[in-house]
């Protein structure tokens, strides 16, 4: 409760709701100056109503803005732990009530069914914060999609990263169609190194030219250049969770979808860690780092 009266009172201002029309008041917030006296006049579920609305909020002005990923998981996760601290508050209170065991049974009930109330609403919100989550990744992915990340390729000083590429995609891939025009962005990323190259990020005018370099990439075999998509952090993420169990021969991307072949030959296709994890589990790696089914 205490943490609910300090939202009651310290709400931050001007926090917006993703919505087509402007909420409709309170009634009870317009009879009132002081914020308190507008929070004594709530019932408890009016108070629990208002936390959730005000962490929805919250969330909303994140992904509506795209901000940093991880503040969504801290909120849900700050929300989750706050509850449960306050349940088991609650109950060690029941606990060491008195012997007037009717009102104790009455607390008790209530509580039950608060606890339920809260965690079935937590389960909600936590879905829709993970369906937050995979939208924005597959929106970012999709901006990423005409990018190619090119490693291995020497710096020099004053090196233009567009010809160099270039050189690359007429001479070592054979793709003499291919010209500058084609590139729209070349350049390092990252910060320069004594020990190797920054790799480069190349953004082309098309998908159909991006396809093109992704099927000639096996001419590089055999020369330091190597060249892979430019994957989310969430999907690099999982292509390396996935190369680690099931060896780097059963895991490659493509078009930004990150694809397992498994023990029995059958191919997945993945974009979250929540598809990855089953597969995991259906088979286990071996000893020797292999997977089984």
């Amino acid at each position: 409760m205490a943490l609910l009266r300090r939202l009651a009172v310290n709400a931050p201002r001007n926090v917006r709701v993703l919505s087509s029309s402007p909420p409709s008041r309170d009634d009870l917030d317009l009879n009132f100056n002081s914020p308190k006296d507008a929070f004594k006049s709530k019932k408890t579920s009016e108070l629990v109503r208002a936390y959730f609305v005000y962490q929805i909020c919250s969330v909303n002005w994140l992904v509506e803005n795209n901000d940093m990923l991880s503040e969504i998981i801290s909120i849900q996760k700050s929300l989750e732990e706050n509850f449960t601290r306050k349940m088991d508050e609650l109950g060690a209170q029941i606990q060491a009530a008195g012997p007037a065991k009717d009102t104790v049974a009455k607390i008790a009930e209530e509580f039950r069914a608060f606890r339920e109330l809260i965690f079935s609403v937590l389960g909600l919100l936590r879905k829709q914060i993970a369906e937050c989550l995979l939208h924005i990744d597959g929106l970012e992915m999709r901006h990423r999609k005409k990018a190619l990340i090119f490693q291995g390729i020497p710096e020099a000083e004053n090196e233009d990263c567009t010809s160099t590429i270039l050189n690359i995609l007429n001479g070592k891939l054979a793709l003499k169609d291919i010209a500058i025009c084609n590139i729209t962005v070349a350049h390092r990323l990252g910060s320069p190194s004594k020990d190797h190259p920054r790799p480069i990020l190349v953004r082309f005018s098309g998908l159909d030219v991006k396809s093109a370099i992704w099927k000639a990439k096996t001419g590089l075999k055999g020369t330091k250049v190597s060249v892979k998509e430019f994957l989310t952090k969430t999907r690099q993420s999982i292509f390396t969770k996935a190369r680690q169990h099931f060896g780097m021969r059963s895991c490659w991307s493509q078009d930004g979808v990150i694809v397992v072949r498994t023990a029995d030959g059958k191919r997945h296709r993945i974009s979250s860690m929540d598809e990855l994890k089953p597969l995991l589990d259906k088979y286990p790696m071996k000893s020797d780092g292999s997977s089984t089914a």
